[in-house]
């Protein structure tokens, strides 16, 4: 990523649609820079470009022709350029090149891409999703295998993500555009054989460099107002990767960890302010909800009950993450920013009116 520019923080400061989306295109024009840059450093190490086959060339052309936002496949096809070639690993080109290919089939395809079933064949290859589950587990805490969920989970919760990005685009328009842009792709899965026997699961995972990519676990059916709090929550730390994508949270080192209610593992405060900003997403959109009345909604009053519940248990755990930031964080000019609004969308709903 490019040096952090001072301004950013000013910038930032309001959260206004217009400034993300501005730093929504910055990205994807760091992405193709940086492709660039990847084609010199290729050139640089091999002793000819033939031998990797300019993966990095091919990629940057097939995005020429894409639309915008970019496909999270090329995020993921950028990284493991960048770990391939920085790694020296000479051998694994003509994989790679394999690999290059597939993502390029991906970009270049008119399927839909949201929602999809973790492993579907006709959308990416084995090896791409392969590729998935590595990036994910290399945070070394993800599960061991994935699968694709039931025909009856898909139905489910196709159904109610449909129902819920409706719900969205009338309580918040402005969130609802950027989530176009930042959770364009929904990846529905299940716990594999082996996370199943362990007794391993997952809500959600949202990772940097899958970038506009969301993985759901889809495995039981759940209420809608489980299903606002669930894509929220990954859409806010997509949100917030885009905010810091030119400067860190935090100076505190990821062996500093804290007890927060949200987790039952003590966490790093990197992590833990993710946790305050997802949360006061969260917050905010259900404070929408409860002040809209959702007149017309199907199910009004069992939605209105749960999303007063959702809103209880979502304070509870947005305090305590502000509780540690506020006394153990070492905060950047931008992790300010976010102590400051998410400190705002806390507070009590009378005061926020």
């Amino acid at each position: 990523m490019s040096p952090a520019d001072p301004g950013c923080g000013r910038i930032i400061d309001n959260f206004r649609l217009d400034s993300l989306t501005g730093l929504i295109r910055a990205g994807e024009l760091d992405l193709l820079t940086s492709l660039a840059r990847l084609e010199e450093h290729e050139f640089s190490i091999t002793s000819s470009s033939s031998s990797a086959l300019s993966c990095s060339t091919k990629l940057r052309h097939h995005l020429a022709d894409a639309a915008l936002p970019y496909p999270s496949w090329a995020y993921l096809a950028y990284y493991k350029l960048g770990i391939w070639l920085i790694g020296g690993a000479h051998e694994q080109a003509p994989a790679m090149s394999l690999f290059i290919t597939d993502i390029c089939n991906i970009i270049r395809s008119d399927k839909p891409t949201s929602p999809v079933a973790f492993g579907d064949p006709s959308l990416a290859s084995e090896r791409v999703w392969q590729s998935v589950l590595n990036l994910f587990q290399e945070g070394g805490d993800f599960l061991y295998d994935l699968e694709a969920p039931s025909q009856h989970s898909l139905d489910h919760w196709c159904t109610q993500i449909s129902a819920v990005h409706r719900l969205i685009a009338r309580l918040d328009p402005d969130l609802s555009v950027l989530m176009a842009q930042l959770q364009n792709l929904i990846i529905l899965s299940a716990p594999g054989p082996r996370s199943q026997q362990a007794g391993i699961a997952f809500g959600g995972a949202t990772c940097f460099f899958f970038r506009g990519a969301t993985l759901l676990n889809a495995s039981r059916p759940i209420s809608k107002v489980q299903m606002l709090e669930l894509l929220v929550h990954e859409y806010a730390h997509a949100e917030l990767f885009v905010l810091g994508q030119e400067q860190p949270l935090c100076f505190n080192s990821d062996e500093e960890r804290y007890p927060v209610l949200i987790r039952s593992d003590p966490r790093p405060m990197n992590g833990i302010i993710h946790s305050l900003y997802v949360v006061g997403r969260v917050v905010e959109i259900l404070k929408k909800l409860l002040k809209d009345g959702i007149d017309g909604e199907p199910d009004r009053e069992v939605t209105l009950a749960n999303a007063q519940d959702m809103l209880s248990k979502q304070l509870n755990f947005g305090r305590s993450s502000l509780r540690v930031v506020e006394q153990h964080a070492d905060l950047t000019q931008l992790g300010q920013s976010v102590l400051v609004k998410s400190r705002k969308r806390l507070a009590p709903v009378d005061s926020t009116q």
